[in-house]
């Protein structure tokens, strides 16, 4: 037996609702069980990425399990882009986010892509990796 893949990670928020804005706005992340938040009838927003989960924390929180040290601002997440990476760039620009590096070549998971780094309202670094198109 073996690991298939990532079902989801959590990512733990200072401001959930800054935090969700920001990843629908820039990312195009689908925001699901908000309201359900809200009201408190769901314990975490989730936001969606095709089918890629990532469920949002607020920090200071006492769902368990968590990590041992969760806390907004300690991760590193690259996420792959649809386009080419000139056009990620000039997005970031167009939705008011700093180019912190890049665009540079990155060794991802499908290879060689590459990336632009920028980060997220909690200071999480945020990669998007663009991949040459299939030929």
């Amino acid at each position: 037996m073996t690991v298939l893949a990532f079902d989801h990670l959590v990512l733990v928020a200072e401001d959930v609702s800054t935090t969700l804005d920001w990843y629908h706005r820039v990312l195009g992340a689908e925001v699901r069980d908000l309201t359900a938040w809200r009201q408190g009838e769901a314990d975490y927003p989730v936001l969606h990425f095709g089918t890629h989960k990532i469920n949002v924390h607020g920090a200071g929180g006492d769902l368990v399990p968590r990590a041992a040290h969760a806390r907004p601002g300690t991760l590193d997440l690259c996420f792959v882009w649809d386009a080419d990476v000139d056009t990620a760039r000039q997005h970031l620009l167009d939705h008011g986010q700093p180019v912190e590096f890049g665009p540079v070549d990155q060794e991802g998971a499908r290879g060689t892509g590459r990336s632009v780094y920028t980060r997220d309202p909690d200071g999480n670094l945020i990669e998007l990796i663009c991949y040459p198109a299939a030929r």
